[in-house]
């Protein structure tokens, strides 16, 4: 960040949440070459969630950007958002990245709560994507969050159900380098209950049936698809029997699998299906040779192609 932070002078906070490892000493390596960088450290781990509000609340700027560490900002993006930035009095920012499943159309201003909510909920879901005024931070309805992971989503609609009149914009344009593989995979069930608790929590302003509609939605870029993707998460022993009793409500509601068959993916054997897919990826492979050679496997003559 220090390179594109040095043109403004932007303040760069860091909470450490109790971390084992010489965090403060690369933090002071870095500051003797940028003065602007602010420190402090928990006592004990306080948690995601917290130590969220914690770093927000170490600045006495206008506007906070909670940034997740395993992003990189993109080049020239910090001067594109303080541009924006100085040219309305914005509620939320909202911002993309490299990520393909993070659809949405162009560059636009929202003067709706409810359509920031139902178009750009999964932006509002990743930790880098949100720049919030500072007071959205000091809410005491953020303590309704706790222990979902969901408080940076919670802040910026809470924040949003205060304004009589909202005014957000969306920067299409990526703004920062994707996170790579997603590390909810292995506890994605969990992340889920967490997710519709916090959905569940947000303000009247946003309807049960839109909160039904994003919790829908969402499924997608839970798990991979329409179908929570069962029969790959059994594959990595991620599925079972255990989680079918628990989440058979959900796979039948929102993944529409009739409960005999979610139940029989959750007891299928894991070393043929791990075959299974070890023999689909080297056939793809061997096709992939052929399509990519000069001449197909099947190739189409121009005085076979009629126009009509």
């Amino acid at each position: 960040m220090i390179p594109q932070a040095k043109e403004h002078n932007t303040p760069i906070y860091v909470s450490d949440n109790a971390s084992t490892d010489n965090t403060r000493d690369v933090f002071e390596s870095f500051k003797k070459g940028y003065p602007f960088m602010y420190y402090k450290r928990n006592s004990k781990n306080l948690g995601v969630d917290q130590n969220m509000i914690e770093a927000a609340l170490m600045a006495s700027t206008k506007y906070v950007w909670t940034f997740g560490a395993r992003r990189i900002i993109l080049p020239e993006m910090l001067n594109k958002i303080y541009e924006i930035l100085e040219k309305s009095d914005l509620d939320l920012l909202v911002l993309n990245d490299q990520n393909s499943t993070f659809s949405v159309p162009e560059s636009k201003y929202y003067s709706s709560a409810k359509e920031v909510f139902r178009e750009l909920n999964r932006n509002l879901t990743g930790l880098s994507f949100q720049i919030l005024p500072l007071e959205a931070w000091k809410s005491e309805s953020l303590k309704k969050y706790a222990g979902t992971e969901w408080t940076v989503f919670g802040a910026a609609l809470e924040f949003l159900a205060t304004k009589q009149k909202v005014n957000v914009y969306f920067i299409s344009e990526p703004v920062s380098t994707s996170s790579g593989v997603s590390h909810w995979i292995p506890r994605c069930f969990q992340i889920w209950t967490n997710w519709k608790k916090a959905v569940q929590a947000l303000p009247e302003v946003y309807s049960d049936r839109d909160k039904e509609f994003v919790i829908r939605k969402s499924v997608n870029y839970f798990f991979g698809g329409p179908n929570f993707d069962l029969i790959n998460l059994r594959t990595r022993n991620i599925y079972n029997a255990h989680i079918f009793k628990e989440y058979r409500e959900d796979l039948t509601h929102y993944g529409y699998f009739l409960p005999s068959v979610a139940y029989a993916i959750s007891r299928l054997p894991i070393p043929p299906l791990k075959l299974y897919f070890k023999i689909y990826d080297l056939a793809r492979d061997i096709s992939r040779m052929f399509i990519h050679q000069k001449r197909a496997l099947n190739p189409i003559r121009k005085q076979d192609i009629s126009y009509k």
